[in-house]
């Protein structure tokens, strides 16, 4: 069917040589390829296969070379209130804020200071919010690399499975909170939608 439709297997194009396993059994007896991914008119950049915390068959993660797409643009900022739970952050906050209202006689009105003011609580959230991600995805991706290693030392003949589902339940943990901020945020974005703008933001 597939090459009825001209449709080439991504991982096999890239890795002839490989069997390019989705699936093996708890203790690495059994194996079997069951995932694909088929394309046309594509061409294949990258594949990789990668064990993942949510269940028993492996990640296929492919890259594609396509043509020109849509450009989207940058939305509104948001301030992501998660930022506000962390005590040094807030308390960071405070101290900046606190300095910048020293700044207001430099500015012809109290408008004209908040204007410049509110720019600068935009510049440091941002910040702190790619701080944030960056350790997140250090975080992450040790985690993966863990659970990378104790699944090739399970397929290997080692007895890793307890060592495999511990790193599982620490990634679903992490997994768990980011699917509840996503939740928020679409619940968020509706309330928001007949939302105008105020003197103050």
């Amino acid at each position: 069917m597939a090459g009825d439709c001209r449709m080439v297997d991504v991982f096999r194009s890239l890795h002839p040589g490989r069997e390019g396993f989705t699936w093996a059994s708890a203790d690495g007896s059994r194996a079997s390829r069951i995932d694909f991914l088929f394309a046309r008119g594509f061409v294949g950049v990258s594949a990789s296969l990668a064990p993942v915390f949510f269940t028993d068959h492996s990640l296929l993660l492919c890259s594609l070379a396509v043509g020109q797409g849509v450009s989207v643009g940058r939305g509104a900022w948001r301030l992501n209130c998660s930022l506000l739970e962390s005590q040094v952050v807030r308390e960071a906050f405070r101290a900046q804020y606190a300095h910048w209202q020293t700044l207001q006689g430099l500015y012809g009105s109290r408008a004209e200071w908040w204007e410049e003011v509110k720019g600068r609580v935009k510049g440091f959230f941002v910040v702190v919010g790619k701080e944030r991600r960056v350790k997140e995805r250090r975080v992450w991706a040790g985690l993966q690399r863990r659970l990378n290693r104790n699944f090739s030392l399970l397929h290997g003949g080692f007895d890793f499975r307890a060592e495999v589902e511990e790193v599982k339940r620490e990634m679903a943990a992490i997994a768990a909170r980011r699917s509840q901020s996503i939740i928020f945020r679409s619940k968020e974005r509706e309330v928001d939608e007949g939302e105008t703008c105020s003197r103050f933001f």
